[in-house]
């Protein structure tokens, strides 16, 4: 998490951390993550944004109202979340078989991706105008991610062979989980790591935890 902050409809913000980047001009009614908030009874989550700390960096925002026991809405709390640590966590899901992992918004839009830079079309650096994100690169991928909740797509690359991409939404953010994946690298895994018959027979049920964890062991060895 990034920062914490709670807008009241008296027109006070609260934050922490504090960064010194915020004047007395400052209207959290007037910001994205209070209007969206406000609707929502539930957390809700924005688009990524450039606030007035940019130097920290882009965030996704999540926000939700305050209501008191007798039905009066008294503001809005809401969290950012660093862009630069989602991606993070998302490279943790990269190995030798998975070339990218990403989040896509519902009409294709990139939010953040382990190779951010394979979309992009133009320069979005650091500013305090609004945040322009790109495409996702694949208009298939696109399409499929519109027409389904969940699913793949498959295409043959003349070099690396069949590329699969696996997604599902992700109804809480309002977005899509997408990974890219090498399937002819996958496949050179699976033959590795799996589990022997001899391993299978004797124990069946825990044959798939076996190759998982032999295929987790090998990817944290090579982050190492």
């Amino acid at each position: 998490m990034k920062s914490f902050f709670i807008g009241l409809e008296n027109g006070i913000l609260l934050s922490y951390p504090w960064r010194k980047t915020y004047d007395g001009k400052v209207d959290p009614r007037q910001r994205s993550w209070y209007l969206n908030g406000k609707k929502s009874d539930v957390p809700s989550w924005g688009k990524p944004y450039i606030g007035a700390d940019y130097k920290a960096g882009t965030a996704l925002p999540c926000s939700t109202r305050i209501m008191g026991d007798n039905g009066i809405f008294y503001g809005v709390v809401g969290m950012d979340i660093s862009c630069r640590n989602l991606t993070g966590l998302l490279e943790r899901m990269n190995g030798a078989y998975v070339e990218e992992t990403a989040l896509v918004d519902s009409q294709g839009y990139v939010i953040v991706s382990t190779d951010m830079a394979k979309h992009r079309t133009a320069d979005i650096a650091a500013s305090r105008k609004d945040l322009k994100l790109p495409l996702y690169s694949n208009s298939d991928v696109r399409k499929a991610i519109r027409d389904s909740l969940f699913g793949f797509y498959s295409e043959q690359h003349p070099v690396h062979g069949e590329i699969i991409y696996l997604f599902a939404a992700i109804r809480s953010m309002n977005c899509t989980f997408i990974q890219k994946i090498h399937f002819q690298n996958y496949l050179l895994l699976f033959r590795k790591w799996m589990p022997s018959q001899k391993e299978m027979d004797m124990n069946p049920r825990n044959a798939v935890d076996i190759f998982l964890q032999r295929i987790t062991e090998k990817n944290d060895s090579e982050k190492r």
